[in-house]
């Protein structure tokens, strides 16, 4: 997926050239073909380059998803990676970027009683960019909730530290990971030549414990399945690829485990939900057909011909029939009783 460089680098706010959309058009088209005529492998990366040198990346890649837009000099995106094209919205391991000149006053102290939830951080300040010169001071954090939470509700924690302090944010797709970038020590820092920080500048608190997030308890894997079944039950998911898809954009790769290992489980959940709300739309079908139905026979009992309900005036029977017109055209009735014609 391609992004505009003019939403994330400060590009906006060009004039439009004069001359009116003909003469706009007109220069457009010779642009591009001076461009067409001048362009070569090389001066495309050196173009490339050029409308980049404002907008940080990380390996390679722009610097999407970001919170606040790119400057000269800013960190790039957080550890994970990359920022995906489809955000994680639920998760129970998060990390952030901030900046320490924007977070509250003693926050050092103080981040404990302020998050009140185990994690882990390190303040980079000695971090460089390609041409070694000294990126902006900033904080890798990772906070760990008791159970999965929304992307909403994970930033609203990292806020309380500083409205402005927040750069990124984005769930933890593996803690270990997460958790060894902190201080660059991952395989793609190394090759990067990154600066690594001694483990003791890894400061953790509120019982922050890596073996234990790294193994998923039996009580913790019975709550995450409880969390996909309540998940398919809401969203009325009738089969495992809707499923599969939704909870992948939903839900954490730590949840992609327990939906192998529950699989049969789920797909009884989603047969079940097909079963039901079809039956409820073949009843919701059924009950429209009879109303049709009877709705249909009321309007036809209404447009037949109003029966002529009279008596005879001699002897008063019911019993009449049609007997002819008159010169006037009215209808006659003649009495079977007594043989009495009237009108």
């Amino acid at each position: 997926m391609e992004f505009s460089q003019e939403r994330f680098c400060g590009n906006q706010g060009k004039k439009k050239p004069a001359g009116g959309k003909r003469a706009g058009h007109v220069r457009m088209a010779a642009g591009r073909l001076r461009l067409e005529a001048q362009t070569t492998p090389e001066n495309e990366l050196a173009a490339r380059s050029s409308t980049t040198s404002n907008c940080i990346t990380h390996e390679g890649e722009c610097c999407h998803g970001r919170i606040t837009p790119c400057t000269r000099n800013e960190l790039p995106p957080t550890p994970g990676g990359f920022f995906m094209s489809e955000r994680i919205n639920k998760a129970r391991y998060w990390q952030a970027v901030m900046y320490p000149e924007n977070m509250v006053e003693g926050w050092q102290d103080r981040i404990a009683d302020i998050v009140q939830v185990p994690f882990a951080y390190c303040v980079h300040s000695e971090d460089t960019d390609e041409k070694s010169e000294h990126r902006k001071d900033h904080i890798h954090l990772i906070i760990v909730f008791p159970n999965t939470t929304t992307y909403k509700h994970a930033m609203s924690v990292f806020g309380l530290l500083g409205d402005k302090a927040l750069n990124t944010c984005e769930a933890c797709v593996n803690i270990r990971h997460c958790y060894d970038y902190l201080i660059h020590d991952t395989e793609s820092c190394r090759k990067a030549g990154k600066h690594e920080y001694d483990p003791s500048e890894r400061i953790t608190g509120n019982n922050f414990d890596i073996g234990a997030y790294e193994q998923i308890s039996t009580e913790e894997k019975q709550g995450m399945l409880q969390e996909l079944v309540d998940y398919a039950l809401a969203k009325k998911i009738m089969n495992m690829a809707d499923f599969m898809l939704m909870t992948a954009v939903d839900f954490g790769a730590e949840y992609f485990g327990i939906i192998v290992g529950y699989n049969a489980m789920l797909e009884r959940i989603c047969r079940g939900n097909y079963l039901k709300y079809s039956e409820q739309k073949e009843a919701e079908n059924g009950a429209k057909n009879e109303f049709s139905c009877c709705y249909s026979n009321t309007q036809q009992h209404e447009n037949l011909p109003q029966q002529h309900a009279c008596c005879c005036p001699e002897c008063g029977s019911l019993s009449v029939k049609k007997q002819g017109k008159t010169s006037s055209e009215q209808q006659r009735y003649q009495c079977k009783d007594c043989g009495k014609t009237f009108v």
